[in-house]
Parts: C-alpha cells; sequence; structure tokens
C-alpha cells in the first residue's frame, strides 16, 4: 500500500498516525498512479487557528474519506504537546540505538527520530522475538536482518530498560 503525504511540515505526525493503522508499509511521497487501488492519502492544511485534516483510503477500488482525523492533529499541536512527546519518545530511541551501538550491532541506515533500524545475526534475532514486536527492515545478506524498533508517547521506561538489558545479553554472544 502507498501511504501518500502531502500539504504540511510536521510530516511525521502524519507518518506515525498512518503506520500505526498500517505498520508493514513503507511511507512513499508520490501520488497513487492511475489504476493504483490500494493507498492511503493525508492532506493536512495548517491554518492561522486550526489545522485540518483530510484522509483518503483506497482499498481494493472501494475509496473512503475522514475528516474527524484532524481532531487528533489540533490536540497534537496544541501547548506543545506533539513536540513534547515526539522528544520523550525519540530520547527512548536513542538509547535503545546507543545500547545497540555498544552491544556490537550494527546499524543499517542511521535514524534521528524514534524508529532505529539495527542489524542483527538471525540466530540472535530469533531469541529477540521470542519476547518482543520487532519488524523485519530488509534482509541484508543469508545471515543477517536489519529491524525497526520504534518507541512512542506510549513507550514506557522500564520496557526500554529490559529491551537495553536485552540487547546487552545478546551482544556479548556476536
Amino acid at each position: 500500500m502507498k501511504l501518500v503525504f502531502r500539504g504540511h511540515d510536521d510530516r511525521y505526525a502524519v507518518e506515525q498516525s498512518l503506520l500505526a493503522f498500517f505498520p508493514e508499509e513503507r511511507p512513499v511521497y508520490q501520488e497513487p498512479e492511475p489504476g493504483d487501488d490500494n493507498w492511503a492519502r493525508l492532506d493536512l492544511h495548517q491554518g492561522p487557528v486550526y489545522a485540518t485534516a483530510t484522509t483518503e483510503i483506497a482499498h481494493g477500488g472501494m475509496l473512503a474519506k475522514g475528516r474527524l482525523l484532524g481532531l487528533q492533529f489540533l490536540a497534537l499541536f496544541e501547548d506543545g504537546l506533539y513536540y513534547r512527546i515526539c522528544r520523550e519518545a525519540n530520547e527512548k530511541a536513542y538509547r535503545i540505538a546507543a545500547a545497540c551501538q555498544e552491544a556490537g550491532f550494527p546499524f543499517f541506515a542511521p535514524s534521528s527520530t524514534n524508529q532505529q533500524f539495527p542489524v542483527f545475526p538471525n540466530r540472535l534475532l530469533a531469541r529477540l522475538r521470542e519476547k518482543y514486536a520487532v519488524s523485519v527492515w530488509a534482509k541484508v545478506d543469508e545471515e543477517h536482518t536489519a529491524i525497526r524498533l520504534c518507541t512512542s508517547w506510549a513507550t514506557r521506561e522500564e520496557a526500554v530498560d529490559q529491551l537495553i538489558a536485552d540487547i546487552q545479553t545478546l551482544g556479548r554472544e556476536l
């Protein structure tokens, strides 16, 4: 499914919202091609007082639109809430990234967001997946896989601490 975002500088908030609904999809920043029948598009418009959003989702040729989605963005942009919760999510992700790096796991790509992309040997990844939900991002080679670890406003510090401890344990087996 193509995820299309238009019209706002705070694209990250939109990505996180749509990725919550479609976690296995990677966003693209282009319009659907004629004949595409599996896509989601979100248009954001920042007015002098309000931000409004229009969502369109096409799946199998069926088109759905939603205008109430803009209310969540209005709430997010009041009183710096969006920036505060994103900063907290990013800081948790940075802790996880530092633990991966210190344990000896390389990265598929650098990231300055709440999403980190470490590369794990498949034998250790299988053990990590026994306790955690991780998204496979890319097969690096026959023996290694890049994964996506993602934090959010709802990620608890205790969960981050436990993941870091488990990453350190796995790193000793490299």
